[in-house]
């Protein structure tokens, strides 16, 4: 228990730095859900050619984890990435 207790205090500030680097705004998550769906059809479409059936269900559950992950990390994020517990407040367009 005290290995994984220093374990945890040594990586600490790693994580704190990865926290900050991966706020994920929504113009990723936007991209990404889009990209999902595109290969989603694709492979709904075009993959019985390419892809044996038991690859292609193995491709849409993937897929779809994948997007069920970022859809519900995204959902506790602001549109600029910031947390969701903080007020999101736009920035306004400064005309000089």
């Amino acid at each position: 228990m005290f290995d994984d207790l220093r374990l945890y205090l040594k990586l600490r500030p790693v994580i704190g730095a990865l926290k900050k680097e991966l706020r994920m705004k929504f113009s990723f998550n936007m991209l990404f859900q889009v990209i999902a769906t595109l290969i989603q059809g694709a492979n709904a479409v075009a993959g019985s050619g390419i892809l044996t059936p038991n690859q292609q269900g193995g491709l849409a559950v993937i897929v779809g984890a994948i997007q069920a992950v970022v859809a519900a990390i995204a959902h506790f994020k602001n549109p600029d990435g910031t947390p969701a517990s903080e007020p999101y407040v736009k920035d306004k367009l400064k005309i000089t």
